[in-house]
């Protein structure tokens, strides 16, 4: 990671060993994460959606344009949240204003990426288990059939953030109460609790309703990146070159 530099991209700078521990040491954001960030929206202005959704294109641009970047080098991230996504103050912009068109975002929390391996198909990081954060989590990653492309999985979480910031909370909330009257273990619990949500991100219906409410190119957008299907899902290159994404100009996403 010392070696791959990329504006959106946590620079690690050293690492520091202390007896029977080991520090990494990277830049400090000033800002915090985005989910701080939509959260903060979220409770200021008590509503779920952003109003206006400034800078809003730049930032997902940014962040997908950093997931590429690692794509290219056979790097999958493997647990892109809101929460792994820092907040640096853009020196270079042109505006003065604390607005979030001035802010870069940089892709961190690394722990659970991986590389492509000599057995992977070319172009393809496989994982043989579940990795990452159930409410960003493919489903492919979450039905234990074996193994999934860890890339393509990364921009199913692309959608699951973005989702999140017009939400100004986590998608896919599973609403089972927890623990389970019948059940007495945890581990129970916590399959049931997977089982669930895995079910709301494969039910395609469930996923319109829920990004009906915003315009027709942010909704085709959210809904090709949170295709159930891995095969048909969005990839990065149509990603960055969607209508949404490459207009300057900013769309309201409560209008149709």
């Amino acid at each position: 990671m010392k070696q791959k530099r990329h504006k959106n991209i946590l620079q690690f700078q050293k690492l520091i060993k202390f007896e029977y521990k080991a520090y990494l040491i990277s830049e400090y954001s000033p800002i915090g994460d985005l989910y701080q960030l939509s959260s903060k929206e979220y409770f200021i202005k008590m509503m779920k959606v952003w109003k206006p959704l400034r800078g809003i294109h730049h930032l997902i641009k940014g962040i997908g344009e950093g997931l590429c970047y690692l794509h290219e080098w056979g790097i999958a991230h493997g647990d892109l949240t809101p929460n792994n996504i820092l907040l640096f103050w853009n020196t270079e912009s042109q505006n003065d204003s604390n607005s979030y068109d001035r802010m870069t975002p940089k892709l961190s929390g690394f722990d659970v990426s991986q590389m492509e391996g000599p057995r992977d198909p070319v172009g393809k990081v496989m994982a043989r288990k579940a990795k990452g954060s159930l409410n960003y989590m493919a489903p492919e990653s979450l039905e234990n059939k074996g193994s999934y492309d860890m890339i393509v999985a990364d921009f199913y979480s692309v959608g699951a953030c973005l989702l999140a910031m017009l939400l100004g909370e986590h998608p896919f909330q599973a609403t089972t109460p927890l623990p389970l009257k019948h059940v007495n273990s945890y581990e129970e619990n916590e399959t049931s609790f997977t089982n669930f949500t895995t079910l709301m991100k494969k039910d395609v219906n469930y996923v319109k309703n829920v990004c009906d409410v915003f315009n027709r190119q942010l909704r085709y957008v959210l809904t090709r990146l949170l295709d159930p299907s891995p095969n048909s899902r969005m990839s990065a290159e149509e990603f960055l070159k969607t209508e949404w994404i490459s207009k300057e100009r900013e769309f309201n996403a409560n209008r149709k």
